[in-house]
């Protein structure tokens, strides 16, 4: 038997052997890539249910808040208020007097 065609067939099984690894490599890789991408997908829609509910948060925060209007009535009250505890201080200065 010739030496050349041992080494041949060693290098042929070496070959076919790294070939088969690399091979369970790549698809080991591409398996991960695509679980990296759903989970992107699922990041991104995660922000964006994030994003969405912010937003509607902030607008609705203004609803939930003491308006002008409302604010103005009530320093119209307590105004009206504190005139008659002025009125009713000022009636019990004047009858100690």
């Amino acid at each position: 038997m010739d030496y050349q065609l041992l080494i041949n067939i060693a290098v042929g099984m070496i070959v076919l052997l790294g070939g088969w690894v690399f091979k369970l490599i790549l698809s080991h890789i591409s398996e991960l890539k695509s679980r990296i991408d759903t989970l992107l997908m699922k990041h991104v829609d995660d922000m964006d249910e994030i994003h969405d509910r912010y937003t509607k948060l902030a607008l609705s925060l203004p609803d939930k808040y003491l308006t002008k209007s409302d604010f103005n009535s009530f320093s119209e009250r307590m105004n009206h208020r504190f005139d008659r505890l002025e009125e009713k201080i000022d009636d019990l200065k004047k009858s100690n007097n």
